[in-house]
């Protein structure tokens, strides 16, 4: 493996079911943003804001490159085209353990997803969705200090692939965040090595449905924010049903998923 992708948590779906600068391994930059010392566990009051997700394609929220819509030609068996997760706490968090979230790939209303879309194990088009948690592209910033262990699942059904992915750290190595900063989370890359199977050209909407953030003493469902992105809608049509709907309401546990107690098969 080479050097550039060491510390790349990298999924393969075929095989599983499935505002600072960052140094290398993902570590937050010594110029990244400060943690008030209430986040650290004295009695000073902990500052708080509004927590926010955000979903671009091409680089993170509010960076260069970074847009909401895209349009796939499907003639490059080489090309992929990537996905970035971020958010914001909204409030200063002492030990930050682990993130839940849940992606959705949607049908233009009226229409169904064609098998491009069948990315799961068995589907008709697997090893074409790749997952990386480390290595936060260069200007964003990673919540990890150290690298962690990643469980994604994949479903699809008629209208809707269903994306969910968990990345936790060990307690022991939980590092403090910062309301304000936009952290990292994942990047999401749909590769186009099957461009023919149907559905490749088609509409269809992303959204970002929720991410639970989970942190010494509690945890932070979160729905609010710039949460949809198109594929080959460039008027963003293909989102206007699922903009409609209730956002995803927080289960009475972790996500509705417990944290894997045992590593996954996701490569490194």
């Amino acid at each position: 493996m080479s050097g550039r992708w060491k510390r790349v948590v990298m999924v393969a779906l075929a095989s599983l079911a499935l505002s600072s600068g960052a140094n290398a391994a993902g570590k937050p930059s010594a110029g990244a943003s400060k943690i008030s010392s209430s986040a650290q566990g004295d009695t000073l009051v902990r500052r708080e804001g509004h927590p926010r997700i955000f979903l671009t394609w091409d680089a993170p929220h509010r960076m260069p490159r970074a847009k909401d819509a895209i349009t796939v030609a499907c003639d490059d068996t080489t090309a992929a085209d990537t996905l970035y997760l971020t958010f914001d706490p909204g409030e200063d968090l002492g030990a930050f353990m682990a993130v839940d979230a849940t992606l959705y790939f949607r049908s233009a209303p009226g229409d169904s997803l064609g098998p491009f879309w069948d990315l799961s194990r068995n589907g008709v088009n697997p090893w074409n969705l790749r997952i990386e948690f480390d290595e936060p592209p260069a200007g964003a910033v990673s919540p990890w200090a150290v690298a962690g262990y990643g469980a994604p699942r994949y479903h699809l059904t008629r209208d809707t692939g269903r994306l969910d992915l968990t990345y936790y750290v060990a307690a022991s190595k939980a590092a403090p965040v910062a309301a304000g900063t936009q952290y990292f989370f994942a990047r999401v890359m749909l590769r186009l090595r099957k461009p023919y199977l149907g559905g490749c050209k088609q509409a269809a909407c992303v959204e970002l449905g929720h991410l639970l953030l989970s942190y010494s003493g509690g945890s932070r469902w979160i729905t609010d924010g710039d949460r949809f992105v198109s594929w080959n809608s460039t008027d963003g049509a293909a989102c206007r049903d699922a903009r409609k709907r209730t956002p995803d309401q927080e289960p009475e546990k972790f996500g509705g998923r417990a944290v894997p107690t045992s590593p996954d098969s996701t490569r490194r």
